[in-house]
């Protein structure tokens, strides 16, 4: 007799309205996968995965993630569909499930299309299809940009609420009171070209955003660059006539368009390579920090910048809600590079380090440990029951003896997936056993790595920073460094915090 081919059901809708219908197309799905299913002696539904109302465009659906986990269970033996797009219409999307379904063994099948991915023929009419369903989808894309320039070209407004007016039936038609804090912002910034002041000004007067948070500077220089206030359209970096009703004048807002600063400061920040980016958090306000600069003037007129790294709570809100602010980068990189230089000499910290380390391997393999007992203790009381199962085939009549057989190929069968799971864990226990570690290759290879990171470029250097480093916690007085384990002490993840003294940290003279 062959084996039963254990089947997965998937069946999927787009839209509501097809999920409402009497007999819809969910239905009519199953019953004719349902049919192929019993026309074949072999084959007999584990389980229907419906996906009613879910677009395929990605594989964000509830069903089609537990079949998929049911794949990787092996629960599966095939994946039956009525057609290929009920799985996916993007290419790469369903290569993916494809490569997951054939990693795993589980044939797909389209009843509809006549092919299965066990043979040449099914793979090639597959990937031919799809092809033709990802056509159709980025045709439909290129419709929908065509359509919604033209809607642009039109005047109209192609989505989304800004701030300052509501979108009824696809128009937008002014909010009053959201109005009124545009104007007051465009009002404010003509007279008094500040950001920093403009968002203060806001802060006393209680003004907020349309989710009540405070507002940040690039929030409104947004709002001031935005075209949409003086009737205008933007799309794909094209503006035209609106057919909205304005909140500012034309005349104002080319007006104050000279005065809003240029987006250049982020380009300009990135031409200096600041080694510690994403490491830092702020231990005054909790917030992380940033990367930032300063410009300078020399006597003869010619300006240079300082580095910075600054709180990003000050970025938005301003240099008062925060004690640390910002310091210099060149200091704060010597210092932190200087400390980690002294790790290798630590022999006390190193070796703590390392008996943390395998004592915390120890502590993690005990529960392998328990569990192999555990299988080993189960498959002894197998062979036990075996034998007893054996002892009564002997003596036992015909009937008895199918009945035992059952029995046995069962407890045999059980066997079998007990000792490939004691396989595995004891692979497990062996892979980390050869990752008990020694102070003297550990501190070799803080050695190598301190003489190895003054040969690296800037960017090197950075990454390298990354890989050795958690994060450096900064204080007003001092910093922490939280040091990863290097790749010799990659498994135990337990933090060293080395007390740094006195930063004499720089503070930047600049503000919004």
């Amino acid at each position: 007799m062959e084996k039963p081919i254990r089947c997965a059901l998937y069946v999927r809708v787009s839209t509501k309205q097809q999920v409402d219908k009497d007999y819809n197309s969910i239905e009519s799905q199953k019953d004719q996968l349902l049919e192929y299913v019993n026309r074949r002696e072999n084959y007999h539904v584990y389980k229907i995965y419906e996906d009613p109302a879910y677009s395929a465009k990605d594989s964000e659906r509830p069903a089609l993630q537990q079949m998929f986990d049911d794949v990787k269970k092996g629960k599966l033996d095939c994946v039956l569909v009525y057609k290929m797009d009920r799985l996916s219409r993007s290419n790469l999307g369903f290569h993916k499930m494809v490569d997951t379904l054939e990693k795993h063994g589980v044939i797909l099948v389209s009843i509809t299309e006549h092919f299965d991915s066990s043979t040449v023929h099914g793979r090639f009419s597959r990937n031919i299809m799809m092809n033709f369903a990802q056509m159709e989808r980025e045709m439909v894309s290129e419709r929908t940009k065509d359509k919604l320039l033209e809607r642009a070209k039109k005047g109209m407004w192609n989505g989304g609420r800004p701030y300052g007016y509501d979108c009824k039936d696809k128009r937008l038609i002014i909010n009053k009171e959201e109005a009124n804090v545009i104007r007051f912002m465009f009002d404010f910034f003509m007279h008094d070209a500040s950001l920093a002041r403009l968002r203060d000004e806001l802060k006393t007067r209680g003004i907020y955003t349309a989710k009540g948070y405070r507002w940040t500077a690039s929030q409104i220089s947004h709002k001031l660059r935005n075209p949409v206030y003086a009737g205008k359209i933007k799309h794909r970096d094209k503006v035209y006539p609106g057919i909205h009703e304005i909140i500012i004048s034309e005349e104002l807002f080319a007006k104050v368009q000279k005065l809003v600063p240029e987006r250049t400061w982020s380009k300009r920040k990135t031409e200096r390579t600041y080694l510690l980016t994403g490491l830092l958090k702020c231990q005054d306000c909790g917030s992380s920090i940033t990367t930032h600069y300063t410009g300078k003037k020399r006597k003869d007129g010619t300006s240079y910048r300082i580095p910075y790294y600054r709180c990003t709570k000050t970025v938005k809100y301003g240099n008062q809600h925060c004690n640390i602010k910002s310091f210099n980068a060149d200091y704060i990189e010597k210092l932190v590079i200087a400390e980690i230089g002294k790790i290798s000499q630590n022999t006390k910290l190193i070796d703590v380090t390392v008996d943390d380390i395998n004592a915390a391997l120890k502590q993690n393999i005990l529960p392998t440990r328990n569990e192999i007992k555990e299988l080993e203790k189960r498959i002894r009381q197998i062979d036990s029951e075996v034998d007893r199962l054996l002892e009564l085939y002997a003596k036992g009549g015909k009937l008895v003896a199918e009945v035992l057989n059952q029995k046995l190929e069962s407890k045999l069968n059980d066997k079998k997936k007990l000792e490939s799971k004691l396989i595995q864990l004891n692979n497990e226990i062996d892979e980390q056993s050869l990752k008990a570690y020694d102070a003297e290759i550990i501190r070799n290879s803080l050695s190598n790595f301190t003489n190895i990171f003054d040969t690296l470029s800037l960017d090197d250097k950075a990454k390298a920073l990354r890989i050795l480093l958690r994060d450096v916690h900064v204080y007003k007085d001092r910093i922490v460094l939280n040091v990863y384990e290097l790749p010799e002490f990659s498994i135990g993840s337990i933090n060293h915090d080395m007390m740094v003294g006195d930063t004499g940290f720089e503070p930047a003279t600049s503000g919004m």
